[in-house]
């Protein structure tokens, strides 16, 4: 699968997302959107274990 999405929305290509943010990973917020939401949240002691930059976002 992360051939296929590298073929779709591949990475170093120019995005708008990168003039503002400088962090050159836009290609990675496309291919999880194109993904589609994560349905499974890990907890440990009732807080939710996110990585560093993760956050729960709901529209």
């Amino acid at each position: 699968m992360p051939e296929i999405l590298d073929k779709l929305i591949p990475p170093g290509r120019h995005y708008g997302h990168e003039q503002a943010w400088h962090d050159g990973n836009t290609h990675s917020h496309l291919q999880a959107t194109w993904m589609g939401p994560e349905l499974t949240i890990p907890f440990r002691d009732v807080r939710p274990i996110l990585g560093t930059w993760q956050q729960i976002f709901l529209p």
